[in-house]
């Protein structure tokens, strides 16, 4: 609460009030799946479940407009703007209008930040174990050994969420978002489709800690799609389809490192077992350019296994490799295979994300990779034979 000590004294008898109101903000939007950066176009609106964070909210920016006045906006505007933090620059940039400071929009963007600070974190899922889950230790879920838990009748998937026993809404677990922390884009619904095809066995990973009431419920529009090419069966079946391939992204599609960075993406084919192949894909990301985590680097990997006599896949699971930024170093310095035992880069966790096995057609195979390694042009190059 760097912010907040500016306009309040730690010793201030509000400072615990407007502590304990901020994280109880927090808790209510992470438990309605819907981020701090969008606070303010929450606030009022129709919906029951954003009553008290509007009431809450609203307080709570009266007490900091009093207060910003009480000191003088001049002076409050410098010392955030001597902060020389990130949060900082955020705030006055979110404070303008017409170019000018505005009281009202301070007022927001300090709540908002401060919101945020309490609001789960990338680091919080990484070292949270599984044991200590708040929605499997209220609701009783059974977890394998994996930590995946098994989708059967009293789940139903949809699109931003998973009701459960037709009474409470669950999340998918939020490193299937898109760069982690936006929305899931279509992956859900691919999902979905895997949920209604018979004999087909699926296993997800819940958000830990996040659940609400059904009638939270609300699906959220993202105004962009992408899908990957065709997928060749023919190219898989052959016998020269083996081995590791690498496809790394060229300088001119940098301007794609905005939307997400990244260094390259590895392909290993391998043989299975009775006429199966298997495909391991690893997402490899410049350490440098990924937010969200002060000590890890996450990569996307995914694991898929092709019958060839059935010419289908029979198997996908996706998870997240966690890297030490260290070891992450290591692994940005090898393909695949360390040339060393010792250069081997050291994974600190896998958390799996979903697991399906069955007769999965080879269209909706590719649309589920594909979605997963969402603004990846690499995978979809991958699986076009290009």
């Amino acid at each position: 609460m760097e912010i907040i000590k500016i306009i309040f004294k730690n010793d201030d008898p509000e400072t615990a009030f407007i502590k304990s109101e901020i994280d109880q903000i927090a808790h209510s939007l992470s438990d309605l799946n819907c981020f701090p950066i969008f606070l303010p176009q929450y606030i009022g609106s129709e919906m029951t479940a954003f009553n008290e964070i509007t009431v809450k909210s609203t307080k709570l920016i009266d007490i900091f407009k009093k207060q910003i006045e009480l000191i003088g906006l001049e002076k409050v505007v410098t010392e955030i703007s001597n902060l020389g933090t990130q949060e900082g620059k955020i705030i006055i940039f979110m404070s303008k209008k017409d170019n000018q400071i505005d009281m009202d929009k301070l007022a927001m963007a300090i709540l908002t930040s401060e919101v945020d600070n309490f609001f789960p974190k990338v680091d919080d899922f990484i070292l949270l174990a599984p044991n200590d889950s708040k929605v499997i230790k209220e609701l009783n879920l059974s977890l394998d050994k994996y930590n995946l838990t098994a989708i059967d009748n009293n789940f139903e998937l949809r699109e931003s969420g998973i009701i459960y026993k037709s009474k409470f809404l669950l999340y998918y677990h939020p490193f299937l978002r898109n760069f982690f922390t936006s929305n899931f884009g279509d992956i859900t619904r691919f999902l979905m489709d895997v949920s209604r095809c018979k004999g087909v066995k699926m296993s997800i990973s819940i958000d830990p800690v996040r659940v609400s009431d059904l009638a939270n419920y609300f699906d959220i529009l993202e105004k962009d799609f992408w899908r990957g090419p065709k997928f060749s069966a023919e190219k898989l079946n052959s016998d020269r389809c083996l081995g590791l391939t690498v496809y790394k992204r060229i300088k001119n599609k940098e301007l794609l490192d905005f939307s997400w960075p990244i260094d390259r993406t590895e392909f290993l084919t391998s043989n299975y077992k009775d006429s199966k192949k298997e495909i391991q894909i690893e997402e490899i990301c410049p350490a440098e350019k990924i937010a969200g985590s002060q000590n890890f680097v996450l990569q996307k990997y995914a694991h898929m296994i092709w019958d060839e006599k059935q010419g289908n896949f029979e198997h996908i699971d996706v998870a997240v490799k966690i890297y030490e930024k260290p070891e992450h170093i290591k692994r940005l310095g090898y393909e695949w295979f360390p040339i060393g035992q010792n250069l081997e880069a050291r994974v600190y966790k896998k958390i799996k994300l979903f697991r399906i096995d069955g007769s999965i057609d080879g269209e909706l195979a590719k649309d589920i990779i594909s979605s997963f390694f969402r603004m990846n042009e690499l995978v979809g190059e991958f699986f076009s034979g290009i």
